[in-house]
């Protein structure tokens, strides 16, 4: 057991208009083909390194790839001499270490598996390699995606791309049970007709049927009565899950005021791999295994959606 490593996974639902799996890999090729880094916290850097196809006979079925991110510096910048405790400074405007431009400090890496059929990328937000553990944040990775697939090339081929951190269900069941909800907000992008049933089918019915691309609506109520979400905005809250987010604020039960985002509950799977299995083969495990959870039956909703 010593030496199994575990991994944690997080999921981002990836999301175009209109939709096809083969659309989902041009994005995802495309959007590597730019090499362009976007910013990931502070001075550190995100780039995507190569998608490759899991089953070569297959694309359609997933690809894979590494993430990277690293710190940025200004070559240019004054250096620190630590024997001498004094900054040394360019006089000529030229870099003061010859670095060469395009290496870049402090990489660290993760796996990625991307599903074109289910538009769900997967990654592990904690792993360990060579005893290091490595970690990426949800909300910074789906934040640099975004603004990779806002690049000008990419928004003027496929269009407006949105990127969410699936959040776990019980982000919901946390909000709905506080005792006083004063304050509610839900943001919910149009997601794709295939992903949702129940109440969700009727808010996606909702917002087909007024050709709505996003949906931000806020309640307030009051201490005492506190707000009381009927099943249309329930049905909003669930959407919000893998196409947006919810934020609330209100009172618990000794009347101390609470702040709940469901953004702060990210989806986690939990993989694990022994020595001699890599990294990858374990998220790729992961992904296959999970997918399902994250898409449903199109027909069935596409049905549902319509009766209403």
């Amino acid at each position: 057991m010593g030496n199994v490593k575990k991994m944690e996974v997080a999921v981002l639902n990836i999301v175009t208009h209109p939709h096809s799996p083969e659309g989902y890999a041009s994005l995802m090729l495309d959007a590597f083909a730019l090499k362009h880094p976007t910013k990931y916290l502070g001075t550190e850097q995100f780039i995507l390194n190569k998608p490759v196809p899991i089953n070569r006979d297959e694309p359609l079925e997933g690809f894979s790839g590494f993430l990277h991110k690293f710190t940025e510096i200004d070559l240019r910048a004054a250096w620190m001499d630590l024997e001498k405790l004094e900054a040394v400074e360019s006089e000529d405007g030229e870099p003061v270490v010859n670095i060469p431009e395009a290496m870049k400090p402090n990489c660290k890496t993760a796996p990625y598996v991307f599903l074109p059929k289910g538009h769900r990328f997967f990654f592990p937000t904690a792993h360990t390699e060579n005893n290091e553990k490595i970690t990426f944040s949800p909300a910074r990775v789906a934040k640099a995606l975004a603004n990779l697939f806002a690049h000008e090339s990419i928004r003027e081929k496929y269009g407006e791309v949105t990127v969410t951190v699936e959040s776990s269900e019980q982000s919901i069941e946390e909000i709905l049970s506080i005792p006083a909800l004063t304050k509610l907000i839900v943001d919910v992008t149009l997601p794709n007709p295939d992903d949702n049933d129940g109440d969700e089918a009727e808010a996606l019915r909702r917002m087909q049927e007024q050709h709505a691309r996003k949906v931000h609506t806020a309640w307030t109520g009051t201490k005492d009565d506190g707000i009381k979400p009927d099943a249309d905005t329930r049905g909003f809250m669930k959407l919000s899950l893998s196409n947006g987010y919810v934020k609330a604020e209100g009172y618990d039960a000794e009347r101390q005021k609470v702040t709940k985002k469901t953004s702060e509950h990210p989806v986690k799977l939990r993989g694990a791999y022994s020595k001699g299995k890599s990294a990858l083969s374990c998220l790729v495990a992961v992904a296959q295994e999970n997918i399902g959870k994250f898409t449903a039956r199109a027909a069935q909703v596409a049905k549902e959606a319509k009766r209403r």
